[in-house]
């Protein structure tokens, strides 16, 4: 794991790609989408952003677009400005390791094994009750989770297959893009040249992965997602190794949501208990057997690499 992309001043680095991304991703790429949905919808956007219980139809496609416009330039555009223009550096340099086709399926099949594994933490995140000093905390904690699965409602109502392509885009494709550029490519690396420890690396720009959602129901399975992109990319070197497991993990929850709404399956992601203790010991197994393959994989990359 040595895959570290160094900078003159990687403090700095890290803290002006944070400033650019919290702005660009809360404020300026929001504000733009408004202003691009104020264009066509009926009512009053911002209120019914902000009140989504009481909202138009028309609010799907409005979400979209401002939910699209702060990913693209919160999470793509401006750090991608940042990197190219004021630190020089190549994105290329980002894409170095192997990332072909048979990885990539292994890589999503793996991920597909860290769902089932993750169901009964996700589940105990969930339903986890906090200590009575932090109760006013669990009070607003949960205010806010309810309030964010409301929009998500919203944005997980597919009333055609147009609405289900227009969210594996939205949802899967742009954040798959974005969050690995910025928390993988940009802060791993940096926490990694600046700490001299990819494992630290890794769990910190993880937890900042999932502080960011401000979902803290579900914080800890966020956050070791976020670890498992981490040292995908930590073994590979290659940004599309979590990039396509980022998507393809958005995307199966988004399809299983939509199977579920067509009354094709009766698992929903989000509202259906934990898997089965059996299963999730048979999908730790494959999962095992798959990191330890894919690891004898990149690291026969790298010897490729070296050696050619």
């Amino acid at each position: 794991m040595n895959h570290v992309l160094k900078v003159d001043n990687p403090v700095r680095s890290l803290l002006v790609v944070l400033v650019l991304v919290i702005g660009g991703f809360t404020l300026l790429g929001p504000a733009l989408g408004i202003a691009a949905a104020s264009s066509f919808y009926p009512g009053n956007l911002l209120e019914d952003v902000l009140h989504p219980a009481s909202a138009r139809p028309e609010i799907f496609t409005a979400l979209m677009i401002i939910q699209g416009i702060a990913a693209v330039v919160g999470l793509i555009l401006l750090p991608l400005v940042y990197l190219i223009l004021a630190e020089r550096q190549p994105i290329g340099s980002l894409l170095t390791g192997r990332a072909d086709f048979p990885v990539l399926m292994l890589i999503i099949l793996s991920g597909l094994c860290l769902q089932v594994i993750l169901s009964p933490v996700a589940y105990w995140n969930m339903h986890v009750q906090f200590p009575d000093f932090l109760k006013e905390f669990e009070v607003w904690a949960r205010r806010q989770e309810d309030m964010r699965m409301e929009l998500t409602r919203l944005l997980t109502t597919f009333t055609s297959h147009q609405d289900f392509a227009i969210a594996l885009i939205v949802i899967a494709v742009l954040p798959g893009i974005g969050e690995e550029l910025v928390f993988r490519g940009i802060v791993q690396n940096r926490l990694q040249q600046i700490m001299g420890n990819v494992h630290a690396a890794v769990w910190i720009s993880a937890l900042l992965f999932s502080a960011i959602h401000l979902q803290f129901f579900g914080f800890v399975p966020r956050m070791l997602l976020g670890a498992f992109f981490g040292y995908l990319y930590a073994a590979s070197g290659n940004l599309v190794v979590p990039v396509v497991a980022h998507f393809a993990h958005n995307a199966v929850t988004l399809l299983m949501i939509y199977l579920y709404q067509l009354d094709i399956s009766s698992i929903h992601p989000e509202e259906s208990e934990p898997a089965p203790f059996y299963l999730v010991l048979i999908a730790a197994a494959i999962f095992s057997g798959l990191l330890f393959y894919l690891r004898k994989l990149f690291e026969a990359g790298r010897k490729h690499e070296i050696t050619g």
